[in-house]
């Protein structure tokens, strides 16, 4: 299945990703492909990751970095609802679902 991100994961996607460019472009790139590799590990095993949130969103960590995917399985695909700070406010994103 083909994760799609939300809009505003997206950019919190992008948001974070600039935060790390500020520290250093290796830091940045280094975020870029843990999140990418996140992604693609959701899209080949997507009900391998906990539900946490509800009955429907699942959780992926990101390596390395304090983040995660919180994601919904779809029929037809799986949407990536956040890429959220573990140290955001709990479930800020989930009107999302």
């Amino acid at each position: 299945m083909t994760a799609i991100f939300h809009l505003s994961a997206q950019l919190e996607f992008e948001e974070a990703l600039e935060g790390y460019r500020e520290q250093g472009w290796d830091l940045a790139n280094s975020f870029k492909r843990a999140v990418q590799e996140a992604s693609s590990d959701i899209e080949q095993f997507p009900e391998a990751y906990p539900v946490e949130f509800t009955p429907l969103v699942r959780r992926k960590n990101v390596e390395r970095f304090p983040y995660y995917l919180a994601y919904v399985i779809e029929p037809d695909a799986i949407a990536i609802i956040a890429v959220a700070h573990v140290r955001r406010q709990p479930l800020y994103w989930i009107r999302r679902v």
